[in-house]
């Protein structure tokens, strides 16, 4: 029975010192990951100016929107800009050819963003204040695979000034990766997509 005891009595001990370690080797683990982790004041400030400022990388996120529909590719260019006063989608949803014909290498969001609020279109941003309203639009072309859209815009103070939209559908072989479009980059074998070819003041 001493036997049986003295045998019970060192197993004890055991788990008791292998229980023991297991609490300081989680202590300890804890300690390395907390002393791993960069804070706030850790990190470059030098890299977060570089993030937000350079035109390649946009800090900001869009909500993604189904642009196999031309009337909701239309609609995420127009609440970004009349409800944010951003022109991150209007960007994003620019056809390659559009970008390569109003930017430098098509991928310059400063110089596009700095296009769009000049006088011609200015209308078309506003902090929430302003709305529009899709007057026409219908699908062009013989394999309706283009879209053209006017749309009024009204600003707060009552000013309006209507746009014409012209969109065309961007096919599987048309590849646009950039990382600033995102998350609306065209990858290879993409379905059909509609992306904005120009945006005018309307003569009508």
């Amino acid at each position: 029975a001493s036997a049986v005891a003295t045998a019970t009595g060192r197993l004890s001990i055991a788990m008791v010192s292998m229980m023991t370690m297991a609490i300081v080797m989680t202590m300890m683990m804890r300690m390395m990951v907390v002393h791993c982790t960069p804070t706030t004041s850790d990190t470059d400030s030098n890299s977060l100016h570089h993030l937000s400022s350079d035109a390649s990388v946009l800090p900001s996120v869009l909500v993604m929107v189904d642009t196999t529909d031309a009337m909701a590719t239309l609609k995420a260019q127009l609440d970004d800009m009349l409800q944010n006063n951003s022109t991150r989608a209007v960007y994003c949803l620019a056809s390659p050819g559009n970008r390569r014909a109003t930017v430098r290498g098509g991928y310059d969001h400063n110089a596009f963003d700095a296009m769009v609020r000049n006088p011609t279109y200015m209308p078309l941003l506003s902090e929430g204040t302003g709305r529009y309203e899709v007057l026409s639009h219908r699908q062009t072309g013989a394999m309706r695979d283009g879209f053209v859209a006017s749309v009024r815009v009204i600003q707060a103070e009552g000013a309006r000034k209507v746009f014409d939209f012209v969109m065309s559908l961007q096919q599987p072989d048309v590849v646009d990766e950039h990382p600033s479009l995102e998350p609306y980059q065209l990858r290879p074998g993409h379905l059909p997509m509609w992306r904005t070819d120009s945006v005018m003041p309307s003569r009508g």
